[in-house]
Parts: C-alpha cells; sequence; structure tokens
C-alpha cells in the first residue's frame, strides 16, 4: 500500500500483485480470480501478461460463479489499457511529496496511526535508576498486580486497599487518591519546597497528575524532576509495612 505504479511499457510491474490498477493489487480486487491462476504466473509482469493475453491461460481449475464474475470484470477492465512501448513503469511511494523513497519516510510510516504515550519521556529520560523508570512504565500501563488486575484474573486479593480499607486497590488509587499517599506525598516533597505538586482529592488518575506535575516544575533541576519517579518505586513496592516503614524513616530524619 505504500508504492502505486503509473504503467508505461509494463516490464517492471507485476500484473497480480503490484498495484497499478483500481488503486490496488488484482490480487486483493479479484480475490476468488486470484486463486484460480497458476502459482508461477502470479509472478508475471503487466507486459507478459498482455502478450496474447496470456493472463486468460493462467487460469487453472474449476470456474465458478464467482471466478466468471470476476473475470468479466477484469476482461473490460484491461479493455481500457494500452501499453506505451517506449515508456518505462513509474513506481510512486506515497509517504512523501516528491514520491521517491526514503529510508527516513519509511521509518515514520511504521507509526502511522500508533497511539502515543505522552509521559514517555518523562520516565525514560529522568535521572531515577532504572528499576524506578520500568516500574512506572509498568504503572502507565497498568500492568501492575494491584487487586483489580488479581480479581479479573480469579486470583485472591484485598477487598480493599490494604492501606486506607476505603475502596478497592488499583494502580491510580495506590500511586495518587489514597489518603495514605497523598500524605506520604506531601511530607516528602515539603521537604524538598515542593508540597505543592503533592496529589490533591480531585486527582484519581496517574497519567494526568504526572503530566501535570511535569508542567509545573519545567525548568527545574532534573533532579527535582527525578524525585517523583524514585517516590513512586518506594510506593510502588505495594503492602502497607513497605509504605509505613518508608514515612517513619521521613518523618523522623
Amino acid at each position: 500500500m505504500a508504492v502505486e505504479t503509473v504503467v508505461g511499457n509494463g516490464k517492471n510491474t507485476r500484473f497480480w500483485t503490484d498495484r497499478w490498477i483500481l488503486s490496488q493489487s488484482l490480487e486483493h480486487a479479484l480475490p476468488h480470480l486470484f486463486s484460480s491462476i497458476a502459482t508461477r504466473a502470479r509472478k508475471k509482469t503487466v507486459f507478459d501478461a498482455f502478450t496474447s493475453r496470456s493472463w486468460i491461460s493462467d487460469i487453472k481449475g474449476a470456474l465458478t460463479v464467482p471466478v466468471l464474475v470476476e473475470y468479466l470484470h477484469l476482461w473490460e477492465l484491461l479493455s481500457t489499457v494500452v501499453l506505451q512501448p517506449e515508456v518505462e513503469d513509474t513506481h510512486i511511494w506515497k509517504f512523501t511529496t516528491s514520491g521517491m523513497y526514503s529510508t527516513k519516510s519509511a521509518y515514520e510510516a511504521l507509526f502511522v496511526g500508533s497511539t502515543h504515550f505522552n509521559p514517555w519521556e518523562l520516565i525514560w529520560k529522568s535521572w531515577a535508576p532504572r528499576k524506578c523508570k520500568f516500574f512506572l512504565w509498568t504503572v502507565a500501563h497498568n500492568r501492575c498486580w494491584t487487586a483489580d488486575r488479581l480479581a479479573r484474573r480469579g486470583l485472591t486479593h484485598p477487598p480493599k486497599c490494604p492501606l486506607c480499607d476505603q475502596v478497592g486497590e488499583t494502580i491510580d488509587h495506590l500511586m495518587v487518591s489514597c489518603v495514605f499517599t497523598r500524605q506520604i506525598w506531601y511530607t516528602i516533597l515539603q521537604s524538598f519546597g515542593l508540597q505543592i505538586l503533592a496529589p490533591q482529592m480531585e486527582d484519581s488518575i496517574f497519567v494526568d497528575w504526572w503530566v501535570a506535575v511535569n508542567n509545573r516544575v519545567a525548568g527545574q533541576q532534573e533532579k527535582k524532576r527525578g524525585l517523583i519517579p524514585s517516590l513512586f518505586w518506594e510506593l510502588g513496592q505495594s503492602g502497607s509495612i513497605v509504605i509505613i516503614v518508608f514515612l517513619t524513616v521521613v518523618l523522623l530524619a
């Protein structure tokens, strides 16, 4: 689908598999007829197929109604095609304005229609240890084994958050909306004069809060920006004991 062909003499274009007519290959436009073509003949060029109309003799097997319908359709299409012996075929690359292929455009084409994950740079380009970055990546993609994920797989799980015992445990709740978590964030960030960044009551989605925090500390020292990924690692080693011990150490420091 990345290449379209304008046929000249037809010597450099595959009759069945290149996109030279109908804006798609005959292989896809006429699937029943194509399935009846001998395997070797499927590699014929347009020039060879037009020579003595050899594409007709390449049809093998039973001529079912769908095959006959597509055969007649192709016959009508080809009746308007005239090869130009002195003109070379032109192959047009769709992903550049010039129509010329480049490795850069081919690489960029791989991401057409892909979903962009906004916080990737915040995670992987921070100074935090690699294990923190990896953990934060799993948090952002909701791949941590919190109670909600365990429940979906029929595994044993706590009915409510082990820390606050108020609502079901999810990774978003554990990281930003649990009352214990918010207190930890406030206490730690206060030591750096950044307590204003601590999650508030209205913060319930991790990624949204994470992006907002980054925007507010834009221009700050990288170590301050990398503080949050490291703290997420501590919070993410789930279970109330780890959280409480971590908070106690902070409070006594």
